[in-house]
């Protein structure tokens, strides 16, 4: 192997997130809307995961928050219970 790739400092990889929310993940987004209504209006979540999906815009972070607020709104933590 080449010095400069041996003596290189570590670097990490990132997850494919963006790619999973438009293809395996997709149908976790349908719900999306509903399960944060009341908190986000429902037309902002649409809007971000039709503009991803369509791969108009990269909304991968934003639409991964999303769906961790959703999960922790609905889950034991969360205000509802």
């Amino acid at each position: 192997m080449p010095a400069d790739i041996v003596k290189r400092p570590k670097k990490g990889f990132g997850t494919p997130v963006g790619a999973y929310l438009a293809g395996p993940l997709a149908d976790t987004l349908k719900s999306l809307p509903e399960q944060l209504s009341g908190l986000i209006k429902p037309e902002l979540v649409i809007r971000l995961i039709r503009e991803h999906t369509t791969h108009h815009r990269d909304h991968r972070r934003r639409l991964w928050t999303l769906i961790v607020l959703a999960r922790w709104y609905r889950g034991p933590w969360g205000p509802n219970n």
